[in-house]
């Protein structure tokens, strides 16, 4: 990594990094409760390797009251996994090495962040925009699709308010784009005994059509957070309410029936609006 000063208050910095990471994320995208699975690197599944090159520039503005970061990187990642067509980590025979195949992936974006450092109101914000995707030779007909956690905006929005010495109020504003999953898209039947005689419905194997992987997004995630303090001397008290507006964000989508019997998507979401109170002392 390096630096340059531009000026007293601006620089570009730049850097170049190599990893490698001896344990490997495996997480489905198909709907149902959403599994993520810490599994490690063996003789079959290699080691993830991955090259990242940044990008950045810094500035203070106003005697350091405020300072702004911009960067945008480029990664490259090898030795991925991913399940393979059709399985997961319930599916019954072999271990798991033999449920996964290994790729490659790329990550790609820019970041910014405006932080207020000084004064009764403190705060930042921050904002991402990104790209991650795959690839592997048996997975979606060898096709580039997004990663799971592929989120192409990402905003934050903080604030911290000294109304009084004694009282303290902070906000928080989050949103993000909804992850990537694949969607059941039709149902069919196919059977080699047709015509003969036989019920076709007793014979018939029904299979699934995905269409292309993680071609659906679900809802994007939003909510803001708010609180306030009372800190005096030893003891703070702090009362807050997370998730103010009672957004139902979507933490799965699972199939069901409606009162016809026909098959349905049905969005799960949990964490509402939940009020908390902590009290902090120290001695």
């Amino acid at each position: 990594s390096g630096r340059f000063l531009l000026d007293p208050l601006s620089a570009l910095k730049l850097s170049y990094t190599f990893m490698q990471q001896n344990i490997h994320l495996l997480t489905n995208s198909n709907i149902g409760l959403p599994t993520d699975l810490w599994v490690p690197a063996t003789d079959r599944v290699l080691p993830q390797k991955a090259h990242q090159w940044a990008l950045g520039y810094s500035r203070s503005m106003k005697d350091d009251m405020y300072d702004f970061n911009a960067e945008t990187y480029y990664k490259i990642m090898n030795n991925l996994i991913e399940y393979k067509e059709g399985a997961n980590f319930i599916t019954t025979g072999g271990t798991w090495e033999d449920k996964v195949s290994s790729g490659t992936g790329t990550s790609k974006g820019f970041e910014f962040m405006l932080r207020k450092n000084k004064g009764r109101f403190t705060g930042w914000i921050g904002y991402t925009l990104s790209w991650t995707d795959r690839q592997f030779n048996d997975i979606n007909f060898g096709e580039i699709f997004p990663f799971k956690y592929d989120r192409r905006h990402d905003v934050s929005l903080v604030g911290s308010w000294k109304i009084t010495d004694v009282w303290e109020l902070n906000s928080t504003w989050v949103y993000s784009t909804g992850n990537a999953i694949s969607l059941q898209q039709r149902t069919f039947a196919t059977s080699t005994l047709s015509g003969l005689g036989f019920n076709l419905n007793q014979l018939a194997t029904y299979n699934i059509y995905y269409g292309e992987k993680n071609s659906y997004r679900i809802p994007a995630y939003h909510r803001m957070d708010l609180g306030i303090s009372h800190i005096k001397k030893r003891n703070i008290w702090n009362f807050s309410v997370y998730n103010v507006y009672n957004r139902q964000n979507v933490f799965f989508i699972t199939k069901d029936r409606d009162v016809n019997g026909e098959e349905r998507f049905v969005q799960v979401s949990i964490f509402p609006i939940i009020p908390t109170i902590t009290w902090n002392f120290k001695f």
